[in-house]
């Protein structure tokens, strides 16, 4: 299955900082998210779909869970980030 992102949405999920600020928040992140969000409410939609998406809700991508298992590895990969609890 081939899913075309928001380019808006996509530059979230490429965003040490935004998937930071989803996966493993610190205060320090809180505020600046925070602070861009009010600064910049339009675009909550867009930082909202990457926030589903990284958060692997099902409901929201239609595919297979090996497929969503597959995107959230590239883009932790991509980012740095330890899976490890």
């Amino acid at each position: 299955m081939n899913i075309k992102l928001n380019k808006k949405v996509e530059e979230f999920l490429v965003s040490d900082s935004f998937v930071n600020y989803v996966i493993e928040p610190t205060t320090s992140l809180i505020e600046v998210w925070e602070k861009f969000f009010k600064n910049n409410p339009d675009q909550i939609p867009y930082a909202d779909e990457a926030k589903r998406i990284l958060l692997g809700e099902e409901d929201f991508i239609p595919m297979p869970a090996f497929e969503a298992l597959a995107i959230k590895m590239r883009i932790f990969e991509e980012c740095n980030i330890s899976v490890m609890n």
